[in-house]
């Protein structure tokens, strides 16, 4: 299966229909640095709005709000730990041939590379969305 090679220490919850687990990634925008690290994250695909809910479940980012002094909505994370990934009227740049799996896990990897460069280097890799998430133009 995809997702068992490309993000191994994810699995499926098929009784919950649940992606759970530790979301690991090294990636590199453009000229920006290199980021590798990883998030314990929980993706209902039991569907929110647009794209399934993500959650990022161990409060990670919330300490980081704490510790730079941020609102943890400044990190693009809503107060539950669910992730404000993209705007509605983003989705069909993201997701041009409707929701798939691929696409869904490049949008939270980029999501989460754009947190973790925003607390590492004090300032965001590009500009984000206002309420709507920070997103990588594609």
């Amino acid at each position: 299966m995809w997702l068992a090679k490309e993000y191994p220490k994810l699995f499926y919850d098929r009784l919950h229909n649940n992606i759970l687990g530790t979301l690991e990634f090294s990636r590199q925008y453009g000229k920006l640095e290199k980021i590798t690290d990883s998030y314990e994250i929980r993706i209902n695909l039991n569907m929110g709005n647009l794209l399934p809910e993500v959650y990022e479940t161990k409060g990670k980012i919330e300490r980081f709000a704490k510790i730079k002094n941020k609102k943890l909505v400044d990190f693009h994370q809503y107060e539950d730990g669910k992730l404000c990934l993209i705007r509605s009227d983003e989705y069909e740049k993201w997701y041009p041939h409707g929701l798939e799996l691929h696409r869904l896990m490049d949008n939270i990897v980029t999501h989460l590379y754009w947190v973790s460069y925003f607390y590492r280097y004090d300032k965001e890799p590009w500009p984000s969305q206002p309420h709507g998430g920070a997103y990588f133009p594609i």
